[in-house]
C-alpha cells in the first residue's frame, strides 16, 4: 500500500502478491509437509475415483478452489486434488497414490515406491486402515459404514451410540480388508474432535515418504462453514 496526498491505494504489485498462485502443486511438491500446513487439501475424489480400481497411481494436480480458507491470524488458499489433464501446465503435475472412497465399503490401494505421496477421500466419520510396511510399501484402505450408523440411530440409539457402532464396523471391515487384525486404523475420534469434544471436523488424510522408507500418514484437520474452511492442525498419526 502506498500513499498520494495522504490518500491510500492499492499498487497493483500488492495485489498480485496477496493474490494465491492458481496452481500449488510446484509448491507442494518442493516440501510437503509445510504446504499442508499453509494451504487447505480438498480432495475431488468423484473425478479421481470411487470404485476398486482406482486405487492406484494417477497423475494429479492442485488448483486454486473457490472457497475461503482462515486460520486465527492469517488467509489460506484452498486448493482442489484433482487429476491432471492436458488443461494444466505440464510443470504442475505430479505422481501420487489414490487410496479410493465409495460410500458405504471399503475400498484398498497398495504403496509402494511409484510415487511419494498419498491421498484419499475427505474424512467426516470414516475410518483409514494401515497396514504392515515393508520396504516403502504397504497396503491402506478407507471405511465407510455411513449406512450402518445411520440405521442404528433410527433405531432409537443415541448418535454417540450410533458412532461408536459405525467405528467398530468399519475397524472390522478394516481388518477384514487388510488381512490381520494387527494393523494402525485412524478412527473418528483421532481427526473429528474440536476444541469444545464436538464430533465436527473433517480431514484431509494424506501420507508421505521417501522412496524405500516406511510412509507416514497425516490427518489436516479442518472445520467447514458453507464455502468457508477453518483449519485447526496437522497431525501425523502414524
Amino acid at each position: 500500500m502506498a500513499t498520494v496526498d495522504g490518500q491510500f491505494y492499492f499498487r497493483f504489485a500488492d495485489m498480485e502478491k496477496k493474490m494465491p498462485p492458481q496452481y500449488g502443486s510446484r509448491d507442494f511438491m518442493a516440501n510437503p509437509s509445510q504446504f499442508m500446513r499453509d494451504n487447505i487439501i480438498v480432495p475431488h475424489h468423484a473425478a479421481i475415483g470411487t470404485d476398486q480400481a482406482s486405487g492406484r497411481i494417477h497423475q494429479m494436480c492442485l488448483v486454486l478452489g473457490g472457497a475461503q480458507g482462515k486460520q486465527t491470524g492469517r488467509d489460506l488458499p484452498v486448493y482442489i486434488l484433482t487429476k491432471f489433464s492436458t488443461t494444466h501446465p505440464q510443470d504442475q503435475g505430479f505422481f501420487a497414490y489414490w487410496c479410493p472412497y465409495n460410500q458405504n465399503e471399503t475400498l484398498s490401494c497398495n504403496l509402494g515406491n511409484g510415487a511419494r505421496y498419498m491421498f484419499t477421500a475427505t474424512m467426516d466419520g470414516c475410518s483409514f486402515g494401515i497396514g504392515t510396511q515393508t520396504g516403502g510399501g504397504c497396503r491402506v484402505a478407507h471405511a465407510n459404514e455411513g449406512r450402518h450408523g445411520g440405521k442404528l440411530n433410527e433405531a432409537g440409539l443415541s448418535l454417540d451410540q450410533a458412532r461408536e457402532q459405525q467405528r467398530l464396523t468399519q475397524r472390522n471391515s478394516l481388518w477384514s480388508k487388510l488381512g490381520s487384525s494387527q494393523i494402525n486404523i485412524i478412527q473418528p475420534r483421532d481427526y473429528m474432535l474440536d476444541i469444545d469434544g464436538e464430533f465436527a471436523l473433517k480431514s484431509t488424510t494424506f501420507g508421505l515418504h521417501d522412496l524405500g522408507r516406511p510412509w507416514s500418514f497425516y490427518t489436516q484437520r479442518y472445520w467447514r462453514n458453507g464455502n468457508k474452511l477453518f483449519l485447526r492442525d496437522v497431525t501425523q498419526q502414524l
